[in-house]
């Protein structure tokens, strides 16, 4: 009829429990800052997660690139790729979450201003990070726009 509970298995049970709790708390403490934000939504929700598996901000644009290319949207997915090349050139192959403040913004619109780029092509970078989800300590990227602006 049923199954001998063995020493084990409940070890395995409490590690399974363990990791089910680690995941829905990562879960529920991103759906807060998202609503804290003013940004939740089920697709910021599920970009904002992915990210975790990404170590800087280069990589999490790689992955946008990647599932853009994957849904046939190339112009995206080019706009995308130029944006990061910008950033890329201003601050690394290598661009922590952490180094990524208003102050940092601010300097890399300066750096585009000097490249001779226009506002509107500061913006729709600015814009592919806003959309990219990509959370930093200090700011929510979701706010580059508004930082740029002000």
């Amino acid at each position: 009829m049923g199954k001998a509970f063995r020493k084990e298995n409940a070890t395995r049970l409490k590690e399974v429990k363990v990791d089910i709790q680690n995941s829905f708390d990562r879960v529920k403490s991103t759906v807060v800052d998202l609503v804290n934000s003013g940004g939740f939504s089920f697709d910021a929700l599920n970009s904002r997660l992915e990210k975790g598996l990404t170590d800087t901000i280069n990589t999490a644009f790689e992955v946008k690139i990647k599932k853009l290319e994957e849904e046939s949207a190339i112009g995206s997915a080019d706009m995308y790729q130029c944006a990061i090349k910008s950033f890329a050139r201003f601050g690394g192959d290598k661009i922590s979450y952490d180094l990524v403040t208003t102050d940092w913004l601010k300097r890399y619109e300066k750096h585009m201003l000097a490249e001779d780029r226009s506002y509107t092509t500061i913006a729709m970078y600015m814009r592919a990070g806003n959309e990219n989800e990509i959370p930093t300590r200090n700011v929510l990227i979701n706010g580059w726009f508004s930082f740029w602006i002000a």
